[in-house]
């Protein structure tokens, strides 16, 4: 599989799996055709052409109101209601100290990122764990495995254009 195809399967993630409105947005997913390091090069720039398009369709189709959800187990309350109203503070202190309680089980999800797709992997026991990160875990799985079968046959020197062209962050991968 070549690189190229696999930005393919990675851009048809907001395509043929939509989350958070995306689908009411027009854009294309941006194809290369020969999988080289100019190839991943251009498809990023289109990338990059393809997420102006979007911007501009957020701005142009903006409503008014507020910018973030009310939803108080998954977002922090407004900074107005927490200085004036002490059960929003509670709120408040409760989710930033000890944070949500995820049901428990476990689930993957896949999501296109601004730098490719990220796989989220989380697990939970189910129960509140006060001042420890044993309740439950999270990790973050990038497409960076198809390295051995991109750089197969080329030369060290190439591996650097070859890493570059792939524009993950060393932090973002799985250990």
């Amino acid at each position: 599989m070549l690189v190229s195809e696999l930005r393919v399967i990675i851009g048809t993630i907001a395509k043929k799996r939509p989350y958070s409105g995306i689908e009411k947005f027009e854009f294309d997913i941006p194809l290369g055709r020969n999988g080289d390091c100019y190839d991943r090069a251009m498809v990023r720039m289109e990338e990059m052409r393809q997420s102006l398009r979007i911007i501009q369709q957020c701005i142009k189709n903006m409503p008014a109101g507020h910018y973030k959800s009310d939803h108080p187990l998954a977002i922090p309350p407004r900074k107005d209601k927490t200085m004036t109203d002490i059960e929003t503070l509670i709120t408040h202190f409760v989710g930033v100290s000890w944070g949500p309680v995820i049901p428990a089980g476990e689930a993957m999800v896949p999501v296109e990122a601004a730098k490719g797709s990220n796989g989220y992997y989380l697990i939970s026991d189910g129960k509140v764990h006060h001042h420890t990160d044993r309740g439950y875990g999270l990790r973050l799985l990038r497409i960076c495995r198809c390295l051995p079968l991109i750089s197969k046959g080329y030369t060290i020197p190439d591996l650097l254009a070859i890493l570059g062209a792939m524009d993950f962050v060393l932090a973002d991968l799985d250990r």
